[in-house]
């Protein structure tokens, strides 16, 4: 069973851009995690956004490469004991 497939959920609009910038992104996917039926959102770690119109998109985690987001550490990457979402270097278990 499906439980859900979104199109755009997210569209934002700059007017006056000069020369690009990298704007980054976070979900807090802890707010779905339910064992046995657990969903959340993928999303791109960054875009970068020009001048002309920019699309994100994500590679989706496939459970079975050994994704649980049902284990306790699943929403902190870098296994640093801070959450993804409150890391501000989510990647870096030097930084957070």
């Amino acid at each position: 069973m499906t439980y859900a497939a979104f199109g755009k959920l997210i569209n934002i609009n700059f007017s006056g851009v000069t020369s690009a910038f990298t704007m980054q992104f976070r979900v807090d996917n802890r707010v779905y995690v339910n064992p046995g039926h657990t969903v959340f959102f993928q999303y791109p770690s960054s875009l970068t956004v020009g001048t002309e119109s920019s699309t994100a998109s994500v590679i989706p985690i496939d459970i079975n490469d050994g994704f649980d987001p049902d284990l306790s550490d699943a929403w902190d990457a870098d296994a640093d004991g801070v959450d993804d979402f409150e890391d501000l270097y989510p990647t870096d278990p030097d930084l957070n």
